[in-house]
């Protein structure tokens, strides 16, 4: 069940201390952040491995700082966060994040945040949430069929199970 992704590059690091933050900054999981054009946002402008706290934050590899992108061309952007785990969610077009000016951030938990496609979050008590389950990575959550998310969950929890002596 590796992590396929076209725009990923791997070999980033992170350094054994990044780990030890307790609370709500502790890290919990990596995600891949996109950069797309708003005008053409079917477009990877760049793409990065990022950190995930506890609270949600999305931060650079050394668990603190915001997430950069070198050599990004300032600009209008979807920004696109796809989880391990979750379905994946992408700003709209039709109100894209200014990059490049300032530090700011992109706060998907807020209903008001308009998305791309809102099947991939749920609304919790007013807090949006990511769909999880995409385990196959295709983009859509599936139970039974072909090509579901079931199977493979299940096949790699159970099968180092069944291989003991």
């Amino acid at each position: 069940m590796g992590y396929s992704e076209t725009v990923y590059v791997p070999g980033a690091t992170i350094h054994s201390s990044t780990l030890s933050a307790t609370g709500n900054n502790a890290i919990v999981d990596w995600v891949i952040v996109e950069m797309r054009p708003a005008a053409t946002p079917n477009l990877v402008a760049a793409s990065r491995a990022v950190l995930l706290q506890r609270d949600g934050d999305v931060v650079d590899l050394d668990g603190i700082s915001s997430v950069g992108f070198g050599g990004l061309a300032h600009g209008n952007y979807c920004v696109v966060v796809k989880p391990r785990n979750h379905l994946p969610v992408m700003l709209s077009p039709s109100t894209p994040f200014a990059y490049g000016t300032a530090t700011s951030a992109v706060d998907f938990t807020l209903p008001t945040t308009q998305v791309y496609d809102n099947d991939a979050r749920k609304n919790v008590s007013g807090v949006m949430l990511l769909r999880a389950g995409d385990v196959t990575f295709n983009e859509v959550l599936q139970y039974v069929g072909a090509g579901n998310d079931r199977d493979p969950s299940w096949s790699a929890s159970v099968a180092p199970h069944q291989q003991r002596p």
